[in-house]
């Protein structure tokens, strides 16, 4: 099984725990309404969720969602050592097909060679059994990172790009005071500069030059509203403008105002929202 779950940073976490089977049982059988996320330390375990078997071997990892019925038909062996975390469940979480690229996607059975995964499992016990007044708080945090982890193959899928586009992304960010011609970075790429502006705009929605250009004025804009004082001039020389008349008109055509002016506004702001919340 498949499931989608909601990608926040404040799930509850109801228990976490080590289990021992000294003897041998079977897996219970129970319909949650919260998660069950386990991991097996040791031992074998055969589980199903609703038709689904899943083979534990020490390693593995086994996510039960809330509302799905799993059992066990068989004892684990003797000794056989889980570490378990049941968190939440939110209405959105849902099970999903392979089609579905939305939120987390997470596996019901997952054969994991990152030992990470272990240790945050083994992070989680610790923090949940002291009396850390961020329990909760650290523990979301494992909590999220763990369910990152889990995801990743379908979120490498989902995030995967055209590997040349990367490079030439790398280039524009490394060298933000200079704007690149397509014959250059085409150069560099050593393509044609048809088949890069086709590429690059699959693979961003912008032209090479619009996305240098709205680049940079975000990046101007964000100074401005920290330093009210930043010379235009020296943005201009910093960015690649050709000096700062060409700043300024690139800069009020992206957002219906001067530089100056941008700055008076963020800094108004900053004082009314700081007022609005002085004792």
């Amino acid at each position: 099984m498949l499931y989608s779950l909601l990608p926040v940073n404040d799930r509850v976490i109801l228990e976490t725990n080590l289990m021992i089977y000294v003897n041998p049982e079977k897996h219970p059988t129970r319909l949650m309404d919260f998660h069950d996320l386990f991991f097996q330390v040791a031992g074998r375990w055969n589980v199903f969720l609703e038709d689904e078997e899943i083979q534990m071997n020490p390693g593995d990892i086994a996510f039960l969602p809330a509302g799905h019925h799993h059992y066990g038909d068989t004892k684990c062996i003797p000794n056989t050592r889980t570490l378990f975390i049941h968190f939440e469940a939110r209405k959105e979480d849902h099970a999903v097909n392979i089609e579905d690229k939305q939120n987390l996607l997470i596996e019901s059975f997952i054969q994991s060679k990152d030992s990470r995964i272990f240790g945050f499992f083994q992070e989680m016990l610790k923090i949940y059994k002291s009396n850390s007044p961020f329990r909760e708080l650290y523990g979301s945090a494992l909590l999220s990172m763990i369910l990152i982890e889990l995801s990743k193959p379908h979120l490498q899928m989902a995030i995967k790009r055209d590997r040349l586009i990367t490079e030439i992304l790398d280039i524009l960010s490394y060298n933000t005071n200079k704007f690149f011609s397509i014959q250059e970075l085409a150069n560099e790429a050593g393509i044609s500069p048809r088949s890069l502006s086709s590429r690059f705009r699959a693979e961003t929605g912008w032209s090479i030059h619009s996305y240098q250009m709205n680049s940079k004025l975000d990046q101007i804009a964000a100074i401005l509203r920290n330093n009210s004082y930043a010379s235009l001039k020296n943005l201009a020389f910093n960015f690649g403008f050709y000096d700062e008349f060409h700043l300024s008109s690139a800069f009020k055509h992206k957002f219906g105002m001067s530089p100056k002016n941008y700055s008076k506004t963020s800094l108004e702001t900053a004082d009314k929202i700081t007022s609005d919340f002085s004792p």
